[in-house]
């Protein structure tokens, strides 16, 4: 990877050529752990035919796209997130198998319903849950909007759990922080 994209939101395509559950590798007993939340860490590692990369795949996105991580080993995908600032390393946000018994369209569905977008509405497309020093929730959120740009910002009190493809109306006064995000149903 180009070290000069890094910390950059990207698409990639490829193959994925392995599934690796953290939890699994660094515990043997790892049938009988139950942690914070009962939530898995995964890598999948991408071949694109010119090289690998590892992509992390959060809790959160893990909790969106489990049927499609449960099925992607050994099927081409086109996959979306942030590069990590090396460039070596990509923080999934998005996954769609493209082909085969379990094709799946989430990210086409997504991208091709911007041109109805409104004013002040936006698809979520990163949405990735933390907890301040004070201990408060908030979510790192990034949305393309109705102008076809990412947005990028935090949002503190949640109101609802945030994950990418949520259409959403949105207000920001004092970037990086959204006043508000309500859902569309």
């Amino acid at each position: 990877m180009n070290e000069s994209i890094g910390g950059t939101h990207q698409f990639l395509r490829g193959v994925i050529t392995d599934v690796l559950n953290k939890d699994k590798l660094i515990r043997p007993d790892f049938d009988k752990h139950i942690h914070k939340f009962q939530r898995h860490m995964i890598y999948l590692n991408l071949n694109d035919g010119t090289g690998n990369i590892a992509c992390q795949v959060n809790p959160a996105t893990y909790d969106k796209y489990q049927n499609e991580i449960q099925f992607c080993e050994a099927q081409p995908v086109v996959v979306y997130g942030t590069l990590s600032k090396d460039g070596r390393k990509m923080y999934l946000d998005m996954i769609q198998i493209i082909d085969g018994n379990y094709k799946s369209d989430s990210i086409d569905k997504l991208f091709l319903k911007l041109d109805d977008l409104k004013t002040g509405e936006a698809y979520i497309v990163s949405a990735q849950p933390a907890v301040s020093k004070k201990g408060s929730s908030y979510y790192r959120v990034s949305i393309i909007s109705e102008l076809k740009n990412i947005v990028e910002g935090m949002l503190f009190k949640p109101q609802e759990r945030l994950f990418p493809g949520m259409k959403i109306k949105y207000k920001i006064t004092q970037p990086p922080f959204f006043n508000s995000i309500t859902i569309i149903k």
